[in-house]
């Protein structure tokens, strides 16, 4: 059970997380209407010192059996999500490798959207306000990045993420 909070804070993180990639955007196309996923991939790091003990867990995700939509409404910039995906995440501790599979359903539910300078600004109810690259953007096809570090430190324990994830969408 701990692992899949892990999963769902991970994939919460990547959505809506600010991205420092610097790679060229190719805007070429209007992001209102429907975009179904058609590949979801992070990768990442999560260090925790708790009592002088350090433990780096490194983490791989991939979506499949991705029925998963977001649509991208205008006048006003409303966001929806619909449908479901699985994720598969091999999380390697100490030498130990471990693989689970969650299924994510109605993820990021409604909110806004506004793209400014290049970068997907997201508002909504499920996680919050966030911020993806947009790497690619044409009449058919959607790329988002993310590059984040996140600070989950609670009850005296030290733990910081590193994520970076490509999220990729075509137009339905």
């Amino acid at each position: 059970m701990k692992k899949l909070s892990i999963l769902l804070v991970v994939f919460l993180v990547s959505l809506t997380s600010c991205s420092e990639d610097s790679s060229p955007v190719e805007i070429n196309g209007d992001i209102v209407g429907t975009w179904k996923m058609v590949d979801y991939d992070y990768s990442g790091k999560t260090t925790t010192t708790f009592q002088g003990q350090t433990i780096i867990a490194d983490f791989v995700g991939e979506a499949f059996d991705m029925e998963y939509k977001l649509i991208f409404g205008e006048s006003p910039n409303n966001l929806t999500s619909q449908g479901s995906f699985k994720l598969k995440l091999t999380t390697t501790i100490q030498g130990q490798t471990s693989v689970e599979n969650a299924q994510i359903n109605d993820f990021l539910t409604t909110g806004s959207w506004e793209i400014v300078e290049g970068e997907l600004i997201t508002d909504t109810e499920a996680g919050g306000r966030g911020t993806m690259k947009i790497v690619k953007l044409t009449g058919t096809e959607l790329v988002l990045s993310v590059i984040q570090e996140e600070d989950l430190s609670q009850a005296g324990a030290t733990i910081v993420s590193q994520i970076s994830a490509i999220i990729s969408l075509e137009r339905e």
